[in-house]
């Protein structure tokens, strides 16, 4: 033991004739950082959010209302801004496909960590050769994502000696065949040139997503997953119409010809879910970019919609909604018209009630993207 140390009490006894000695670290006068309340003897009590006694421990315990979420928090976490951020979400860094289990994940980022699989398959205007398109480092598609050749149907129309999505892209248009779904096998796919939508636009990787033209592009799933009347659902959608007077359909699922359920519909600015036997209209929506949120909970008979996070209202529903198991679309209702004219960026769809999860996942879909 230094002989500082040994000193240091003889030094601080006048100024700190209550103050504790320690063996190891001198006397607590030495120790500025015990704070206020332990310097001088110790108080018996000591409410602060500064650290007045902590010695850097928890000074908090708050209470987030969207999720009633507890948390413990340090003066200087207080004083970091910390618990602000947790408590407006942008502490959120879970995977929207991870918070619980999604059914299906469509996105141009990765929503699900343990997915290894690449993000879509695309088409290039030029020549009609087909890559699939991966995560960059970043885990997002980029031009630096790496590409692979696809072997199509009989045969292959053509290779490419690229090797990231920018050059391959460079100078060309580019379009969607498959959007890979990051959840499950429910892959999103369009075969029909035509009827493709674009994801690149004169070698330049589109801002907002992938772009459906309102008139001939949508996406179908091979198959889907099955959906009872009494099924709960849940789905968070990120998009952007450049449309506000016509009737568009964003995601939608048949069973059979004019029956299913049209869960996304833009109509004339208003957004509306519709699950079959009945409707439900909640506000209006811009041509600005925002995400979408709507829950269905059977037991209640409800539909909870949100926009930008904000709740747009909750609306009874009847209790004729339509069961639905074919397949999935995308840009299009369940009997092929009404065509999205706008762009997606990322769908999260959950076959249960995930009101008590919605915070998490719309938040850490929001600290990605920004939009409110």
């Amino acid at each position: 033991m230094s002989s500082e140390k040994l000193g240091s009490a003889k030094d601080h006894l006048k100024g700190d004739l209550g103050g504790s000695w320690n063996i190891l670290e001198g006397a607590s006068a030495n120790y500025t950082a015990l704070g206020i309340a332990r310097r001088f003897g110790g108080s018996a009590a000591a409410f602060s959010l500064r650290d007045i006694g902590a010695m850097n421990g928890r000074v908090v315990k708050a209470r987030r209302s969207e999720d009633d979420l507890e948390e413990d928090f340090s003066a200087s976490q207080v004083a970091s801004g910390a618990l602000e951020d947790w408590v407006n979400g942008k502490l959120e860094n879970t995977l929207p496909a991870d918070v619980a289990t999604a059914s299906a994940a469509y996105s141009l980022r990765k929503v699900k960590a343990s997915y290894s699989g690449d993000a879509v398959r695309i088409r290039r205007s030029s020549d009609d050769i087909e890559v699939d398109v991966a995560f960059d480092s970043d885990n997002k598609v980029s031009a630096s994502s790496a590409i692979t050749n696809v072997a199509e149907q009989g045969g292959e129309s053509g290779q490419t000696t690229d090797t990231t999505l920018g050059d391959f892209i460079n100078g060309t248009d580019a379009f969607v065949h498959t959007w890979y779904d990051q959840a499950g096998s429910n892959d999103a796919v369009q075969e029909t040139a035509a009827n493709q939508p674009k994801i690149a636009e004169n070698g330049a990787f589109l801002a907002d997503g992938i772009l459906f033209d309102g008139t001939n592009s949508f996406m179908q799933t091979t198959s889907g997953f099955a959906l009872t009347a009494s099924d709960d659902l849940s789905f968070s959608v990120v998009l952007q119409s450049s449309n506000l007077s016509a009737t568009q359909n964003v995601i939608s699922q048949e069973n059979g010809t004019g029956t299913g359920r049209s869960w996304l519909i833009l109509s004339s600015d208003d957004l509306q879910t519709f699950l079959g036997g009945s409707g439900a209209l909640f506000g209006t929506f811009t041509t600005n970019k925002f995400l979408y949120t709507s829950i269905y909970d059977d037991s209640a008979a409800t539909i909870d919609s949100f926009n930008n996070a904000a709740t747009s209202g909750s609306q009874l529903t009847s209790k004729s909604v339509e069961a639905a198991s074919g397949a999935i679309n995308i840009g299009e209702s369940k009997t092929g018209t009404n065509r999205l004219d706008g762009s997606i960026e990322e769908i999260i769809i959950f076959k249960s009630d995930q009101s008590d999860n919605r915070f998490k996942i719309e938040s850490n879909i929001n600290n990605y993207y920004g939009l409110y």
